[in-house]
Parts: C-alpha cells; structure tokens; sequence
C-alpha cells in the first residue's frame, strides 16, 4: 500500500517557526531544516512501520543532522501517514504527547 503524508496544522506551525528560528540564527539554514525533513517525510512514506512506537499508536523518528524528531500516526484505512508534530529532542514529551 502506498500512504499519503498529512500534515496537521499543528505540525505545519512547529515546521514554520523552526525554519524562522534557524533563518535567524543563519539565512539559509531554515532550508537546510527543512530538506533533512522531507528527506525523514519521504522515508516514512516508504517504510511507515519502520520506526519505532514511542507512545500508544504514534511513532517517532529523528531528524538528520538537527536535534529534531517527526511525530505521526498511521491510519490504514485512509493510507494516512498523519504528522501531528516535530519536536525538538530537548523538549519535554509531554509537549508531543498532549497532541495526540
């Protein structure tokens, strides 16, 4: 089965300021956290069930190269690979946990 990826709104948010975050730090590195994103995006969409349960039904994965992990849940029956967070590795679960 091939799955689609959908982001929540929740998950376009934290990609949205993280990418402002590193702009600001350096121009130019905002893009760099987003192309170690897509390239996790696309290895998830390929092998959804390859990354561990980290809670309940929600898998996580880390990030190349940023101390940031990509949060989702497999829905079968949609062939949705829904990401509901991206987090950085420091924070709190609880944080991630709470949007589930």
């Amino acid at each position: 089965m091939t799955y689609s990826i959908k982001l929540l709104p929740e998950a376009r948010f934290d990609i949205k300021e993280i990418m402002e975050w590193y702009n600001e730090e350096k121009p130019g590195l905002g893009k760099g956290f987003y192309l170690a994103l897509k390239s996790r995006l696309d290895y998830i969409q390929r092998y959804p069930l390859h990354c561990q349960v980290s809670y309940r039904d929600v898998r996580s994965i880390l990030l190349d190269r940023f101390p940031y992990q990509v949060h989702y849940r497999i829905e079968e029956t949609d062939g949705l690979i829904v990401v509901f967070a991206i987090t950085h590795t420091s924070r709190d679960p609880r944080v991630w946990k709470s949007k589930t």
